[in-house]
């Protein structure tokens, strides 16, 4: 089977798959709703506070202060916080605050289905995130 286009056929057709890469690379780059963000945010506090517990030998070692700053380890915010692909494969950039402060910039794999919501697949790398395209 062979496809001849010629004139308007061929200009109106490349017209249409120029406008559907760019519609599709539009709406690659979007930011995260509020709860895809929660997500995301327990996830990393999740993470934060389970590498802190790795450093405590005994409950003896557990002081006011150290319990203060198991309990800060779970209070994360995003400076910014933006996605690329389709809800069901996403991958998250998210300029991590935690207590107030700067933590390092992290990329995650996420999905999303009409029935259990937003869902974080575990970690990717800022590679992924730039070929990830649509």
């Amino acid at each position: 089977m062979q496809l001849r286009l010629k004139g308007g056929s061929a200009l109106a057709l490349g017209i249409a798959i120029l406008g559907f890469a760019g519609w599709r690379t539009a709406t690659a780059r979007a930011d995260l709703d509020t709860g895809a963000a929660d997500e995301l945010a327990v996830w990393i506090g999740a993470e934060h506070t389970r590498d802190q517990l790795r450093g405590i030998e005994s409950a003896d070692e557990l002081t006011p202060a150290k319990v203060d700053s198991l309990l800060a380890s779970g209070n994360v915010t995003f400076a910014s916080i933006r996605a690329r692909g389709a809800p069901d494969d996403m991958i998250v950039r998210a300029e991590v605050l935690i207590d107030g402060r700067p933590d390092r910039i992290r990329y995650y794999r996420m999905s999303h289905d009409p029935m259990s919501g937003w869902r974080v697949n575990g970690e990717s790398s800022a590679v992924l995130y730039y070929l990830h395209l649509f």
